[in-house]
């Protein structure tokens, strides 16, 4: 009787540690079972996506220009103040840098970053070069701080 119950304890004991590793698998009468702890359903969670995507609807999608996704998961963030993303589905924004800030959130292109440089009547910010460029001839510009 003592054999039993200890054996009956140790049985115990291994059922515990392999339901604490949410799978199971035993031997009966030389045939092997296995049994693992099913994934969350849908309707319980969201499911996982690919990174720069957001889970909606039952399905993934990208997030659109302007969004990113770090981890995947719903939803899309808007990319902050003082950065941008021109295409979809990414898991990240690009930084203005030389602390230029956006007008907005959710920036999608490097000319939404606001120029710190006020160009003068006759002349545009390139925002590659990020100097006042003169007016091509042929051309005027006749406002301060304009782009083209």
């Amino acid at each position: 009787y003592m054999g039993t119950e200890k054996r009956l304890r140790k049985a115990i004991r291994t059922l515990r540690k392999v339901i604490n590793k949410e799978q199971f698998h035993i031997r009966l009468s030389g045939v092997d079972h296995g049994m693992a702890r099913k994934p969350p359903r849908a309707v319980d969670t969201q499911d996982p996506c690919s990174l720069g995507q957001k889970y909606v609807d039952n399905k993934c999608g990208q997030c659109s220009p302007g969004e990113y996704s770090a981890d995947g998961l719903k939803p899309c963030l808007s990319c902050p103040s003082g950065s941008y993303q021109p295409e979809p589905g990414r898991t990240s924004c690009f930084t203005c840098g030389g602390g230029l800030m956006t007008k907005v959130t959710k920036a999608t292109m490097f000319q939404d970053c606001e120029t710190k440089v006020q160009c003068s009547p006759g002349h545009f910010y390139n925002t590659t070069t990020h100097r006042c460029i003169r007016c091509p001839n042929g051309t005027y510009q006749p406002e301060f701080g304009q782009k083209y």
